[in-house]
């Protein structure tokens, strides 16, 4: 798809020199900047729409207890704290 626009001239610039620099072509630095531009586009506006659904009651909202609880993740500490000496702590690696 050819798609035209308009650059600050500090902007065209910088991406001659950095095209001349690189020995890569200008429109491939400027696809990525969109490809890479456009995902945090997404994920800012994404993310707003997530929140205002939270500020509007539509959007569940659960506690850090809540969520230990309903993943288990206290009844997992409590297993291996069992399994572990007093002051001591588990690590993947043993010496």
């Amino acid at each position: 798809m050819a798609t035209s626009i308009k650059l600050s001239r500090e902007a065209e610039e910088r991406l001659d020199h950095l095209a001349s620099e690189t020995g890569r072509s200008k429109e491939f630095y400027l696809q990525e900047l969109i490809e890479r531009g456009l995902e945090e586009i997404e994920d800012y506006y994404l993310a707003a729409e997530v929140l205002e659904r939270v500020r509007n009651g539509k959007e569940p909202v659960y506690t850090s207890a809540e969520v230990r609880k309903n993943l288990m993740l206290d009844v997992a500490r409590s297993a291996i704290s069992a399994q572990v000496p007093s002051g001591r702590y588990m690590t993947s690696v043993q010496r």
